[in-house]
């Protein structure tokens, strides 16, 4: 059964994840350093809540630059195309385009068996747990 945050739990993650350091984090809350590890950090269920939200919020980043990402691969098309364009920016624009599409090639093949590896872990304790019963 999960645990529900508190106000005050939920107030810190907030805080925490809006800010750039613990310290920021601790003079918005008028908290200090060592009661932040205390009662909130060092908190598993704290800890998993704030990685949660985290994740989500790289989710959230990751979806919208997916979405314009195609607007900025014209951009760099259409500098490599226009012949004004000194020869350096376009090379640095080619550069750009290939640097980034290997890095998205990448990050796709890596999610892709990560996505296996974790449909086979489950069905391996989905296994597990079928044959203890």
């Amino acid at each position: 059964m999960e645990q529900e945050l508190t106000d005050k739990q939920v107030k810190f993650i907030d805080a925490y994840l809006s800010s750039k350091s613990i310290v920021e984090t601790c003079k918005k809350l008028n908290i200090s350093r060592s009661n932040a590890y205390k009662q909130y950090l060092n908190d598993p269920i704290i800890k998993a809540e704030i990685s949660k939200r985290r994740s989500e919020l790289l989710s959230d980043t990751t979806l919208y630059l997916q979405d314009k990402l195609q607007e900025c691969s014209k951009v760099l098309i259409d500098i490599v195309k226009d012949k004004k364009t000194p020869p350096q920016v376009k090379v640095n624009a080619i550069n750009s385009i290939f640097t980034n599409f290997n890095k998205l090639a990448e990050t796709n093949d890596i999610m892709t068996k990560l996505a296996e590896l974790e449909n086979r872990l489950a069905d391996q304790e989905d296994k597990a747990n079928n044959e203890s019963y």
